[in-house]
């Protein structure tokens, strides 16, 4: 990554530290000794939307990793859930089950459809904070990876996935939102 070029500066000894900054409360008043409009066009960027970024803001190979995961993941969950439908219409058309046995049946695969669709959007609204790259979509994912680790997941996805996105050089990736 190549270095962060600062604005070249007024070398001269009287033109002293800069006045109150705007971005505290004061009114801008160029340098003190100098005229208010002496150099201005030379000074750094006076509004933090014109500040260059420290950090390039994309997405990491490992960012692309897990939202591929997320997806694939969002995948199986989707075909659980054609499967469970499937299990349903034999159990309604062809199985031997009658009455109470085939009411608790459809409840159980009831259940377990609506708990398989369910993750498959945790799923897929995860893959798609990730690959928003914005502190919002990071807590998300975040608090999907912390669910899934209190899940039977936990250890396949919901750890690595956590300490993922912990990780201070993945925190850093994930920017607030501009104002417009």
């Amino acid at each position: 990554m190549p270095a962060r070029e600062s604005p070249p500066r007024d070398p001269s000894p009287d033109a002293g530290p800069p006045a109150r900054s705007p971005l505290k409360g004061g009114e801008w008043r160029g340098f003190q000794g100098a005229p208010a409009d002496a150099g201005l066009e030379e000074t750094a960027p006076t509004r933090p939307e014109e500040a260059a970024p420290l950090l390039p803001h994309r997405r990491s190979a490992g960012i692309w990793v897990l939202a591929l995961l997320d997806i694939i993941l969002a995948t199986c969950c989707g075909l659980a859930v054609h499967y469970l439908l499937q299990v349903r219409a034999y159990e309604i058309e062809k199985s031997f089950d009658v009455a109470e046995e085939l009411e608790i049946a459809l409840a159980g695969l009831a259940l377990m459809t609506w708990a398989a669709a369910l993750a498959g959007a945790g799923f897929v609204l995860s893959a798609i904070a990730v690959w928003s790259v914005r502190r919002a979509g990071w807590f998300f994912a975040l608090a999907w990876a912390t669910i899934m680790t209190l899940t039977g997941l936990g250890a396949f996805y919901g750890l690595p996935a956590f300490a993922y996105l912990v990780a201070a050089s993945t925190r850093s990736r994930f920017r607030p939102p501009e104002v417009d």
